[in-house]
């Protein structure tokens, strides 16, 4: 009896087990389940990594100030100042006001904001970049579902491979550096939502000529207008790829007389979302309405957006966007000629192609992404073509898809002239290329799946396991934030500082003065005269020409401050610039600010190694944009010279001591040793304002210095005429 009711037990156990079994592998089976499980996975990984980097960070406690991680790049203080503003409207009773300053923050401070209130601002600004860069995962996963769903169709493969294959390359895109160095704890910047809300347009876009579902048109309209909000430059994007469209269209009309009313909604919601203007949203709103209850008169919309379009300049960024990154050595103004900002950005500089290929996942990977988004260029081009010839109007949705991620893929590839910070548009395009190149690969070798799928994932494996990283450290160092605050203590709003734009809003978030130059307003005009400052060797200049931009600043509206130059040389009575400047020179000048305004200029020693790119805005003759010293020599950590003997006179000071290399090179130069750093300078870097003040402590009359790690001089406006007489 016992034996048998051991056996009854056993029989039971194994019907629980086959069932349970059989309940997993329905769940396997259920696409929807398997699409969640892989997405889970994928976020999984994202914050599991990302927990990591964090972890190494919490193990320096430098790290930190005041139990607040110091944020990892000098935009992200930014928005770090925003979101602050707009968490302490949100904790204001009146709605009104919370409505009315909407239109005042950038979309990620404000949503930002949102989070910080319900959790802090210490945790907003720490993870939001974490957390909502998360989104990435299941926008990228769904389009390469979506996208090989398509190409599949005409070839049998399960649901359960298509989801892999989608899970293997969006893994590729949430690990690739170009992603991941960009998204991690502290990165408080757009990159977190740069890639996810133009890739969530495209997904509709691409639902809506598969499907024509109403909902679909309503959320593309949606997406577009948040990711060109979001960041302007998404706008030259989808311009390009709308371009493609047109041109598509056009051909299509062409041939077969005839337009899709689908592809007029699309066009007419690109005029009124690519179009800058303050009345977009309300008028995207007014035309999705139309569209719903009145679709007959759709040329009509079509023709009022046309206007629309015109009148608010749909072309103007992308023309400024031209001029910035293609033609931008120099920037032009009515009169001048000032050096442009952008060759002096390191991530907007040239860089190599195998640094692009690193920061896209290698050699394997990045050959595969390309090879595969090649296939799908070729396949869809094929199949349009095929239709011309053949007269047959055919839909072809991943035809219009891959028009808008072409551009994607060109800026990608153009980091090369561009600078690094443009691989990240190459993220998508490398994951969809993967997804693609396996299907292409096991449709070819279909007879041997298995061994494909296993080789194609141990190799892709070994790929990711061989990249490299370069984790963003804080940008500012504890020491330095202690003195942004100090400094604050002793300020008032009246007050200005000068400083290098790289740490503009840094100092804008720490302190309450008014700063001129950041990283929104650092064009080639408004750096000259700082440049000509800190780069000048008469220190006179140097309190002159302070004071007077103060007082400049004083009496002009925020939006003229990028003409400032231009607005002092024509107070002045003078529009040479060579006497204005020597005018400054001569002596001491008396120049009362109202409100008892103070000037200071905050100097971090991390400023020095930047000194030559300071003097590409100093160097430039505005008057015809010729150099003015071509043999200015600046070199930064030379350690190999501290090893050459050659004939040197060496002068030892308090902290650092120097080298002047008597012979070796026609050009006099001095080297400084400075602690770990070494600088080999020429004579005008030597004599600069800068290099006098911030190591020779030789600055001005009438000057207050203080500070180590942080330099501070604090200019006295009080009759240092008078002072110099005596």
């Amino acid at each position: 009896m016992a034996l048998h009711n051991k056996s009854h037990v056993r029989i039971l156990h194994d019907r629980l087990a086959l069932h349970s079994m059989a309940k997993i592998d329905s769940l396997f089976h259920n696409i929807n389940f398997l699409h969640f499980f892989f997405i889970i996975i994928l976020c999984s990984i994202h914050f599991g990594f990302h927990f990591l980097d964090f972890k190494l960070l919490l193990d320096k406690p430098q790290n930190f100030v005041d139990a607040m991680l110091i944020l990892t790049s000098f935009d992200a203080y930014h928005y770090a100042k925003g979101t602050r503003e707009f968490l302490s409207i949100l904790n204001t009773p009146n709605f009104s006001v919370i409505y009315n300053s909407l239109s005042t923050f950038p979309l990620l401070s404000i949503l930002a904001g949102i989070l910080a209130k319900y959790t802090s601002l210490n945790f907003s600004l720490s993870f939001s970049s974490l957390l909502f860069s998360a989104t990435f995962a299941p926008i990228m996963y769904a389009l390469n579902y979506s996208t090989l769903k398509l190409l599949a169709q005409k070839r049998y493969f399960s649901n359960l491979l298509l989801a892999f294959v989608a899970f293997i390359a969006t893994l590729i895109a949430l690990l690739l550096p170009s992603f991941y160095q960009r998204v991690g704890a502290g990165y408080f910047d757009t990159d977190m939502l740069l890639l996810t809300l133009p890739l969530c347009a495209l997904f509709f876009l691409l639902k809506f000529i598969n499907t024509e579902h109403f909902s679909s048109l309503v959320l593309f309209a949606i997406f577009a207008f948040l990711a060109i909000n979001w960041h302007n430059g998404i706008q030259n994007l989808f311009l390009l790829g709308f371009l493609l469209f047109l041109f598509v269209e056009i051909l299509l009309m062409i041939r077969f007389h005839t337009i899709p009313l689908q592809n007029i909604f699309l066009s007419t919601i690109f005029f009124v979302v690519l179009t800058p203007s303050p009345l977009c949203l309300a008028f995207l709103i007014a035309l999705l309405f139309a569209f719903r209850f009145y679709p007959k008169g759709i040329w009509l919309y079509f023709g009022i957006t046309l206007i629309y379009s015109a009148t608010f300049g749909l072309f103007n960024p992308f023309i400024s966007q031209i001029n910035a990154y293609i033609f931008g050595s120099t920037q032009h103004t009515e009169t001048f000629i000032f050096t442009s900002v952008v060759n002096t950005i390191l991530e907007t500089s040239p860089t190599k192609l195998s640094v692009l290929i690193s920061r896209s996942g290698g050699i394997f990977i990045f050959s595969l992404g390309i090879l595969g988004f090649m296939i799908l260029l070729y396949n869809v081009s094929f199949a349009f073509f095929r239709a011309i010839v053949m007269r047959k109007c055919i839909k072809i949705p991943l035809l219009y898809l891959s028009l808008f991620l072409l551009p994607f893929c060109l800026l990608g590839i153009g980091a090369i002239q561009l600078g690094v910070r443009f691989s990240f548009f190459l993220v998508p395009i490398v994951s969809l290329g993967v997804a693609l190149f396996l299907l292409f690969f096991f449709a070819k070798f279909y007879r041997y799946l298995s061994f494909c799928i296993v080789t194609s994932s141990i190799m892709l494996s070994l790929s990711l396991m061989s990249l490299n990283y370069s984790i963003p450290k804080p940008i500012l160092s504890a020491q330095e934030i202690i003195a942004f605050k100090t400094l604050d203590s002793k300020l008032s709003p009246n007050d200005f500082i000068f400083s290098w734009w790289d740490y503009g809003y840094a100092l804008r978030y720490f302190t309450k003065a008014q700063i001129l130059l950041d990283g929104g307003r650092h064009s080639g005009a408004i750096n000259y005269p700082i440049a000509k400052i800190l780069l000048s060797d008469s220190p006179i200049l140097f309190y002159n020409f302070s004071l007077l931009l103060a007082q400049n600043l004083q009496n002009t509206p925020q939006k003229l401050w990028n003409n400032l130059f231009s607005l002092v040389l024509e107070h002045s009575n003078t529009h040479n610039i060579q006497d204005f400047l020597e005018s400054l020179s001569q002596n001491y000048q008396n120049i009362s600010l109202q409100n008892n305004a103070q000037v200071y200029w905050v100097l971090p020693l991390r400023v020095l190694p930047l000194l030559a790119n300071i003097n590409t805005f100093a160097n430039l003759n505005p008057e015809n944009g010729k150099p003015i010293n071509t043999h200015s020599i600046f070199a930064f950590n030379t350690e190999n010279l501290q090893k050459t003997k050659i004939h040197q006179k060496i002068n030892i000071y308090q902290d650092f001591y120097t080298q002047e290399i008597l012979q070796y090179s026609k050009t006099p130069l001095t080297q400084i040793n400075l602690g770990k750093n070494s600088f080999l300078l020429s004579i005008d870097y030597l004599k600069s304002n800068i290099i006098q003040a911030m190591l020779f402590n030789h600055y001005p009359l009438c000057t207050q210095a203080s500070g180590e790690i942080v330099r501070i001089y604090h200019l006295k406006d009080k009759k240092c005429a008078e002072s110099q007489a005596h």
